[in-house]
Order: structure tokens, then sequence, then C-alpha cells
């Protein structure tokens, strides 16, 4: 036999050993295998098992929470619109707490102001008040001096007309001295006169200042004038008087008539043409 094919059968027989060892070492395993196997397929079933358990579990709580995810969304919601809710009312209030405090401040304004102006009414109230008192009494004092006056007046007006009747008495007197060649005065009233010089007598005593209260004309064409002081200031019948205006010389006085508060009293323009106002100023003397 060759060698090689010794080799071969040895090489075979070998093989044959080998595969034979495989063998019964795969049949020994085989069962192991198969048993491992059978567990794993259980293990893997339990798993499964335990798994649908949990998908289950997971599954309800997955609806549990949309549930509550639902529930929740809804109470979002509810409180967004609550919220909304609140916020339109507290723009309200805002808007009526701004709109009160302008009406808070326009009524304090309002109220400064009345105060103001009733301040200003009481004011004008007593200040009213006091004219009114003022012009009463100033009214009575003008309808008690208008009376006065009045009746002053009445006397002055029977003084002119004393006055008159005699300066008519002097004159018809001069007449009747004129045409008897005499000076010489025969009646009461011409002796008054006749006291009075017909230059007047200058007086150097304490000055006496007055007014000229009117002018008048007398019927024999003279002009007379009343003056504001009498024989309580000491003027005098026969005194010459002087009267001025701004200082300056307007005429003489000669004093005719004397009452206690008044004077009147002829003209004496010294042959100039001046005219004699009334309120004219007439002073005793000029030095």
């Amino acid at each position: 036999m060759h060698v090689v094919t010794k080799i071969l059968i040895v090489f075979g027989a070998l093989l044959s050993i080998l595969l034979s060892a495989l063998a019964m070492a795969f049949a020994s395993n085989a069962n192991t295998i198969r048993g491992d196997v059978g567990s794993e397929i259980s293990a893997r079933q339990a798993a499964i098992a335990a798994l649908d358990l949990e998908r289950t579990k997971t599954s309800s709580e997955l609806a549990r929470i949309k549930a509550e995810m639902e529930a929740v969304a809804g109470n979002i919601g509810k409180f967004k619109q609550e919220n909304e809710t609140l916020s339109a009312e507290r723009n309200r209030l805002m808007a009526e707490a701004s709109q009160a405090k302008l009406e808070a401040e326009r009524s304090r304004n309002l109220a400064a102001a009345k105060d103001g102006i009733l301040q200003t009414n009481t004011k004008l109230v007593e200040a009213l008040s006091t004219e009114a008192n003022t012009l009463r009494t100033r009214g009575l004092d003008s309808a008690k001096r208008e009376a006065e006056l009045t009746e002053r007046l009445s006397e002055l007006e029977s003084q002119n007309q004393v006055l008159t009747q005699n300066v008519r008495a002097l004159q018809e007197q001069l007449a009747e001295a004129r045409s008897a060649g005499s000076a010489t005065a025969s009646s009461g009233a011409t002796a008054a006169v006749a006291a009075a010089p017909s230059g007047g007598v200058e007086s150097f005593g304490p000055l006496v200042t007055g007014r000229v209260r009117k002018v008048v004309r007398a019927e024999n064409g003279e002009d007379l004038a009343f003056i504001t002081v009498g024989g309580s200031s000491g003027v005098k019948v026969g005194q010459r008087m002087h009267i001025v205006r701004e200082g300056n010389f307007v005429a003489s006085l000669i004093i005719t008539v004397v009452d206690s508060g008044e004077a009147a009293g002829r003209i004496d323009r010294l042959g100039r043409s001046v005219d004699v106002l009334a309120d004219d100023k007439v002073l005793s003397r000029v030095n």
C-alpha cells in the first residue's frame, strides 16, 4: 500500500474519531441548549407579558395624564379667561381710580375757588357794607347840610333883600344929599353904611381868610360879593378885604353887612376890568 494512501487512511480515521467526538459533544450539549432556549422563550414570554402589563398600566397612566392635562388645559383656559376678566376689571378700576382722582382734584380746585370767591364776596360785602354806611352817613350829613344851607340861603336871601333895600335907601339918600348939597345921611340904614367909609378900613389884626361864596349884581349896578367868614372871625362893617386868585390880586371888598358866619360887601375893582368869581380867596390883609 502506498504511503499516501496510508496517510489518507490514517487522516480519515482521525477525522472519523474527531467527528464522533464532535457528535458526542453536540449530543451532550443539545439538551442543554434546548433547555436554555426553552428558558429563554419562557423568560421572553414573561417579559412580553410584563411589557403588555406595563403597556396597559402606561396606557392607563397616559389616559389619566391626558385627562389631567385636558383638565389642566381647561383650568388654564378658565384661569386665562378669569385673568382677562380680572385684567379688564383692574383696568376699569384703575380708570375709575384715575377718574376719581381727577374728580377729587377738580373738587378740591372748585372748593378752593369757591373759598376764594367766598372770601372775595365776604370782603366785597364788608366793603359794600362799609361804603353803604359811609354813604348813608354822608347822605345824612348832606341832607343835614342841605337843610342848613337851605335855611342859610333863606337867611342870606333875606339879608340880600335887606342889603338891596339898604342900597336903594342909600341911593335915595345920596340923591337927596346931592339935591340938598349935603353929604349927611338922615336915616338909620344910611348911618349904618356911613359908618363904613367908601374906601374901607384896612385891618392890621390877625389874618382872616375865606372864600367868595357868590357874586350878585345889585339894582344900582354895583357888584356885591358874599364871603364865607363873618363876625365870629373878626370881620367888621366898613373893613376893606382883598380878593386874590392863585396868589394874584383881583379886587378889593368893602364889607357892608356882617353875620356871625358870613359877610357881604361891595366889590371895588379899582378902575380895572376884572371878574370876581366864586371860590376866589379873600384876605383881611395882604402883608
